[in-house]
């Protein structure tokens, strides 16, 4: 395992992403690395993860939730069906700069309140979250059908 500092998260982030034929913009880069240190600072409160070393957040939350990005067009609607600690949907939110809509569904408010405190301190204005259990947001008009993409 490779050991990335604090101090060079982006600049790791953005080669990396690279070899994967990703292009991160720096806006995102920074992003990234605050919802990064949200989730590390929230975890030591609550259960959010067990990956916590840069590198393999990195390649195994990051990496991972940005081979969705091939299949989603900045027009379509996504719904993150038990987003958790908000991957993949929190990434690909931050990774189309407001320029998608998402929804990020889940049944545990706690989880919620996290992904509250990522999208007001990142400014995410693209970005919906829902606290209901998947299977009663399906019976809700609100949601039902109304997708082009779930994760």
């Amino acid at each position: 395992m490779k050991i990335i500092s604090n101090e060079n998260f982006e600049n790791e982030l953005k080669n990396i992403a690279k070899e994967y034929d990703f292009e991160l913009s720096d806006s995102v880069c920074r992003n990234l690395k605050i919802y990064k240190e949200l989730l590390i600072d929230w975890n030591q409160k609550m259960n959010l993860t067990n990956i916590t070393e840069n590198y393999d957040i990195i390649i195994k939350h990051f990496i991972d939730c940005m081979q969705l990005l091939k299949y989603i067009d900045e027009k379509d609607k996504v719904i993150d069906v038990g987003t958790g600690a908000g991957m993949p949907g929190m990434v690909i939110a931050i990774c189309f700069e407001d320029r998608l809509n998402i929804t990020l569904l889940d049944s545990l408010n706690k989880r919620l309140i996290f992904l509250e405190e990522v999208k007001k301190t990142l400014g995410l204005k693209n970005v919906t979250i829902v606290h209901t259990r998947a299977e009663e947001g399906a019976h809700e008009t609100e949601y039902r059908e109304k997708f082009d993409v779930v994760v």
